[in-house]
């Protein structure tokens, strides 16, 4: 089922377009991994596309356009959702809305080619359950509050992988738990992320990401307890473990239709396929009401000043 409707978000829905934190924002940057998960729940998501080509001071890029996500994580219910991207560069220190979640590289930018160090706080929302959901079933479970959660990621990036290539390999660590007493739990997304320029007017990236998280989140998100089994006729599966969620494999593509990657117009697409694991995966509100296996995808316009 597709419905359209006007999200509470109209940022930071593409995760998958949006950089690493400490990604140099003049170089490739590496694919993010997708929270594998509806957009309710991506870091990234993560958090990817927008390479703009040689490192200017301070850029900033702002982009805009459509994504197709789950209604919730485990959903084979779809909205069709505004999306959004902000990244940019000030003094040397990186920002990027990657999904949900907004970071900053607290390792200053030095502009070289080679090795790069990353790391930063991360600080973002958890919307699992907490927009509308579709499936009369899930619905009479009731929603969740929108979780608050922060932490922090390291990476370390290597450029010119490939020799006489403008290209960036990644490898990404990112911890956050929830203060907000919603979950009371971890997400650990650990990523490899690769991104490459085609052409001096096409780049594409490639990533490959995994998400764990605790007992409490399966228990907040994939529960059905004995009321909640009356009232859906979902049956009980009240003590689901935490572990290994869900794999998430993403690409994406940003094309300068105008001029070079490096500034001005570019058209970025973006695609992720996530499958959920053990305990999410046999959820009633997943094998029953939904579908372990989640794509999301996006595409839209975005400019680099």
């Amino acid at each position: 089922m597709l419905v359209f409707r006007s999200a509470m978000l109209a940022m930071g829905v593409v995760c998958l377009g949006a950089p690493a934190f400490g990604q140099s924002t003049g170089a490739p940057p590496a694919t993010p991994p997708g929270n594998g998960e509806p957009a309710a729940t991506r870091p990234a998501g993560p958090p990817p596309g927008f390479s703009f080509g040689p490192p200017r001071r301070r850029p900033l890029t702002i982009g805009f356009g459509g994504a197709l996500s789950p209604s919730y994580e485990g959903s084979n219910d779809y909205l069709l959702l505004p999306s959004g991207i902000i990244r940019g560069n000030v003094e040397g220190f990186n920002f990027a809305l990657r999904g949900l979640q907004i970071g900053v590289d607290l390792i200053r930018d030095k502009g070289k080619k080679g090795l790069d160090f990353q790391a930063g706080p991360v600080l973002g929302i958890n919307l699992n359950r907490a927009n509308r959901l579709i499936d009369p079933q899930v619905s009479l479970l009731g929603k969740r509050r929108v979780a608050l959660e922060t932490g922090g990621f390291v990476a370390i990036s290597k450029t010119g992988i490939v020799p006489r290539s403008f290209d960036t390999l990644t490898a990404r660590l990112q911890i956050v738990g929830d203060v907000s007493g919603v979950h009371r739990s971890y997400v650990i997304t650990p990523s490899i992320e690769y991104s490459a320029l085609a052409t001096p007017k096409l780049q594409l990236g490639a990533s490959l990401s995994g998400t764990f998280v605790g007992d409490g989140y399966a228990r907040t998100y994939f529960a059905v307890d004995a009321a909640g089994s009356a009232r859906s006729r979902l049956p009980v599966f009240a003590n689901p473990r935490g572990g290994f969620k869900n794999f998430t494999l993403g690409a994406n593509a940003n094309y300068a239709f105008k001029g070079l990657l490096r500034r001005g117009w570019v058209v970025f697409a973006t695609v992720s396929y996530s499958q959920l694991q053990g305990d999410f995966a046999a959820s009633p509100i997943v094998s029953i009401a939904g579908s372990r296996n989640q794509v999301f995808g996006a595409a839209g316009l975005g400019y680099t000043f």
